[in-house]
């Protein structure tokens, strides 16, 4: 039964993982595209806005006005930290898709590759745990499984 469960769990570790390396390369293809479409804009941060975390921290988002096809467009970054990050009346770059002007975000390293960046993590860790132990359990099968004769005669000719 112990064995059974810890299959079950190397195999949905795995899976796990291979998942997360999908979502990975599906972020890494949406970010190139959207960084080949999307056009630059001059942003200002309008507005530091205060928000609280599930543990009840409370951390920080800046609030973003840019002009996009003569229009003035606001925004709230989805990323947040703890300090804040920017402060009000700093000069930001901000991309936005033609199509959907009013969807800007920061033109930064880190807010286009956060969701590539965690899944790929995880996918590898996950995949490493799940694969490894999988590998390490067919090993021990497969040598646990041979004939006590064959192990006889390979220590003969080991020596």
């Amino acid at each position: 039964m112990k064995l059974d469960f810890a299959r079950t769990i190397a195999y949905l570790s795995a899976l796990t993982g291979v998942v997360c390396l999908c979502i990975a390369v599906w972020s890494t293809v949406q970010t190139r595209r959207f960084l080949a479409t999307d056009l630059p804009a001059a942003g200002t941060v309008t507005a530091i806005v205060p928000s609280q975390d599930r543990d009840s921290n409370r951390t920080f988002a800046p609030r973003v006005r840019y002009l996009a096809e003569g229009q003035a467009r606001e925004f709230t970054s989805i990323l947040t930290s703890v300090r804040p990050a920017y402060r009000v009346g700093q000069e930001v770059r901000v991309l936005y898709d033609p199509a959907a002007p009013g969807r800007g975000r920061l033109d930064n390293w880190w807010g286009h590759r956060y969701v590539t960046v965690v899944s790929a993590f995880f996918g590898v860790a996950f995949s490493a745990l799940g694969f490894g132990t999988i590998w390490v359990e067919r090993r021990r099968s497969a040598n646990s499984s041979r004939s006590p004769q064959r192990e006889i005669c390979d220590n003969l000719d080991a020596d």
